[in-house]
């Protein structure tokens, strides 16, 4: 159980829940004293009830604030190559560890993608918006060898 709340804590962006759910799910595997520690565990479901409360409070506020993807994306003014780059490998980082995160970021980087780079990071957006997140890494690692 503590397994499956820290990835999908983590994959949801929820990373204090998913940090605490793994510090428990590692001393119920580390330690010899099962019983202290699933009675740590049970110290601690308060806490994680209220963190999953306050995440799930947040994401429904995120996207009842979210508005809708225009067809069109008004042209922005590119952003320095370094920049770019960094914000591109810290993207690769959510999609190798499958955080939907992932997704948003990308969305924000595409109109900031300098020309040189932008056929290619439209296939690696296509990749992300269907999920393929192995493919998007592959092709996001490229860009970066180019960049």
């Amino acid at each position: 159980m503590l397994h499956g709340v820290k990835g999908t804590a983590g994959t949801v962006g929820a990373t204090v829940l998913a940090k605490l759910a793994s510090k428990l799910e590692r001393d119920l595997l580390d330690t010899g004293d099962t019983a202290r520690t699933l009675a740590s565990v049970a110290e601690n479901v308060p806490r994680m009830q209220r963190l999953l409360a306050a995440s799930a409070e947040r994401l429904t506020n995120a996207f009842a604030h979210a508005k809708p993807a225009s067809r069109e994306p008004a042209y922005v003014e590119p952003i320095a190559d370094d920049a770019w780059r960094d914000r591109l490998h810290a993207i690769v980082t959510l999609l190798d560890s499958s955080n939907l995160q992932a997704i948003a970021l990308s969305e924000n980087l595409s109109p900031h993608t300098p020309d040189t780079h932008r056929a290619d990071f439209e296939r690696f957006l296509a990749r992300v918006r269907a999920l393929d997140f192995p493919r998007a890494s592959a092709i996001a690692r490229e860009l970066l060898e180019q960049a």
